[in-house]
């Protein structure tokens, strides 16, 4: 996993270099949007596993929601605190 990311970087950066970043027009929104949403997927199932200790499954989910609670609920405080400290332009105060 971490060799595909340095050689996703390295990959991007090359692309910058020589100004081709307009090469990714010719893959279809579809299966790029596709693409990142299989990530977000793996990295939120790589996240509750992480913070389960153990492998994805349901029962394992149901069995440790003590431990995604506090998770959940710091998530929860994040966004109201968000909220609040925005002003009516939506920026931060």
């Amino acid at each position: 996993f971490g060799f595909a990311s340095v050689i996703v970087g390295v990959t991007f950066y090359i692309l910058g270099k020589f100004k081709l970043g307009r090469i990714v027009y010719f893959f279809p929104t579809h299966a790029l949007v596709g693409c990142i949403g299989g990530i977000g997927v793996f990295i939120a199932k790589t996240g509750v596993e992480v913070t389960i200790d153990t492998t994805f499954s349901v029962h394992a989910v149901v069995s440790n929601m003590h431990l995604l609670g506090v998770a959940f609920l710091f998530e929860a405080l994040l966004r109201v605190l968000e909220q609040v400290t925005k002003d009516k332009e939506g920026k931060p105060k």
